[in-house]
């Protein structure tokens, strides 16, 4: 199948990343050269997801940061 645009260079935020659409969205951007953030409640499924696309290794990234960081991060550019 024809690539009709690239992701690469892109920057997704996905939240519910953890199952269902959320997650298919975030597997699928990364494999198509997206650097995703990865948001969801349950963090032991979103562990999960993002488990799976560091064994992939045709992702473009994989970050893990704790959620004080996250929060601290995102209050200081409100």
């Amino acid at each position: 199948m024809e690539k009709l645009f690239s992701l690469e260079e892109k920057n997704i935020l996905v939240t519910g990343a953890s199952s269902g659409i959320g997650k298919s969205v975030a597997i699928n951007t990364a494999l198509q050269g997206a650097t995703v953030t990865l948001l969801a409640r349950n963090k032991e499924r979103l562990t999960a997801t993002l488990e799976s696309l560091e064994a992939n290794e045709n992702h473009k990234a994989a970050r893990r940061t704790d959620e004080r960081s996250f929060t601290r991060g995102f209050s200081s550019r409100i």
